[in-house]
């Protein structure tokens, strides 16, 4: 099913519900055997939402009695609850609209500085740590429009955090902001791989050493059960000269160009249960 059709899905959802024609979720799975897992999700997540709206107070019980399949997604939703308001509830006018350049959302902790990214799910600043007068990247996720994107969220930070690899960006806190979600990680100030191939191609020393760290990082991630599942040259972010003395163990001998492996957001847990992707979707970039 496309987006627009799913799309369509929870605004006729949306609008019964106002209506006070309490149609239950399972309406629509019914109707629609064919949904993939994710469609499924959002419009069970659709109807949480709807019923927070009125002021409901329905319980993660429930909801894993009534889909136990996406139990773990949709509790969740219920952690984050008592933390952000509303970034799940399905609007009809499509999903959140990113804050501008020149407004700069409020991160509890951060002082954020110039924008250094912008994706479809949200935007990326540079970052200091007030506390700790550390350097960090902020990644801003805008809520609303799609319920499914506080979970994903939240798993990519999860994920990040498991892997404790030179190689690896480091996630280092995770929490409410600007009606969504923010990540903070660790800076790469080198910009990514795809910024440095632009110039030409690296020598081929170079090149190996580089394809060797990221295929490092990638190991490290598949024995703890995650396939990044999106690994391309915009995903390897480059930092600095790096004084980390493990670097030193796994071969590296251009500190000038430390790749981290970065963008765990189609990252799959393998034993996470069916998560929010279907059999046969495509996904990361050819």
């Amino acid at each position: 099913m496309t987006a627009d059709a799913v799309a369509h899905l929870r605004d006729d959802q949306s609008a019964r519900w106002r209506r006070g024609d309490r149609v239950p979720a399972e309406h629509y799975l019914a109707a629609h055997p064919h949904l993939s897992d994710e469609d499924r999700l959002v419009l069970v997540a659709g109807e949480l939402a709807l019923r927070w709206e009125r002021g409901e107070l329905p319980t993660a019980a429930e909801y894993a009695d009534r889909f136990p399949a996406y139990a773990d997604d949709l509790r969740v939703q219920f952690e984050l609850r008592p933390l952000v308001d509303g970034p799940f509830a399905p609007t009809p006018s499509g999903p959140a609209a990113l804050p501008s350049p020149a407004d700069r959302p409020h991160v509890p902790g951060y002082d954020l500085h110039e924008e250094i990214g912008r994706g479809g799910w949200g935007v990326v600043y540079r970052a200091t740590h007030r506390r700790l007068g550390r350097a960090v990247a902020v990644k801003v996720v805008a809520g609303g429009g799609d319920p499914g994107r506080a979970v994903r969220s939240l798993d990519e930070a999860r994920m990040m955090a498991k892997l404790d690899h030179p190689h690896a960006l480091r996630v280092y806190e995770v929490g409410p902001a600007a009606g969504g979600l923010f990540l903070a990680v660790e800076l790469a100030d080198g910009g990514s791989l795809a910024d440095r191939l632009a110039a030409g191609p690296l020598p081929s020393p170079e090149a190996a050493e580089l394809v060797a760290a990221v295929a490092s990082a990638a190991a490290a991630a598949h024995a703890r059960g995650i396939v990044h599942r999106d690994i391309k040259p915009s995903n390897v972010l480059l930092c600095g000269p790096s004084v980390e003395p493990e670097l030193a163990a796994l071969g590296t001998r251009h500190p000038a160009l430390v790749p981290k492996l970065a963008d765990f957001g189609l990252a799959k847990q393998l034993d996470a249960g069916p998560g929010v992707t279907a059999t046969g979707h495509v996904l990361g970039t050819p």
